[in-house]
């Protein structure tokens, strides 16, 4: 029997097809698994822009970094975030400074002028930059914080917001 003789015989002709198609099938299956893309996750948060500190600096250690700027959401949802206090020179600091969720409506929440947010400053920032200035050290600071959005047991994507850089007076 020759090499294409096979085809001629019913039997192995029909085996050879179902292998064939087996074959492709299990091959259309794969590349449809590793194609197929994943569903968007839930994205309520917009992106933040940098937020503006508005104090004169440097800045003493028993005031508050008063900041402006704004979020904005497209629907209504429950934001969870935390919040950290970092030095971006040196770099590799961050102090958590708590947390909290809150509800948001739909829109954008601006806190300008009289609403600009105002964030106490923490004894263990005050302290780690009184220890840097001892080194030799002039840090500069930034606080930044990251929230996600949640409805039953949805997460959405988190979004990283941060205020612009500034010193303390030491």
């Amino acid at each position: 029997m020759g090499l294409t003789d096979w085809w001629h015989q019913p039997r192995a002709a029909k085996r050879m097809l179902f292998g064939l198609t087996v074959v492709t099938l299990l091959q259309t299956a794969a590349l449809i698994v590793v194609v197929w893309p994943e569903p968007e996750k839930w994205d309520p948060i917009r992106p933040f822009a940098e937020q503006a500190v508005m104090n004169e600096q440097p800045i003493g250690y028993d005031g508050v970094i008063i900041v402006q700027g704004k979020k904005c959401y497209k629907e209504d949802v429950t934001i969870v975030g935390q919040r950290w206090w970092a030095t971006e020179r040196p770099p590799g600091s961050a102090i958590p400074d708590g947390g909290g969720f809150a509800h948001r409506d739909a829109g954008c929440l601006r806190f300008y002028g009289g609403d600009a947010y105002q964030n106490p400053i923490p004894a263990s920032v005050a302290e780690l930059d009184q220890e840097m200035r001892t080194q030799g050290i002039d840090p500069l600071w930034y606080i930044f914080g990251v929230e996600h959005a949640e409805r039953g047991d949805e997460s959405s994507v988190e979004r990283t917001w941060r205020t612009e850089s500034f010193r303390f007076s030491g």
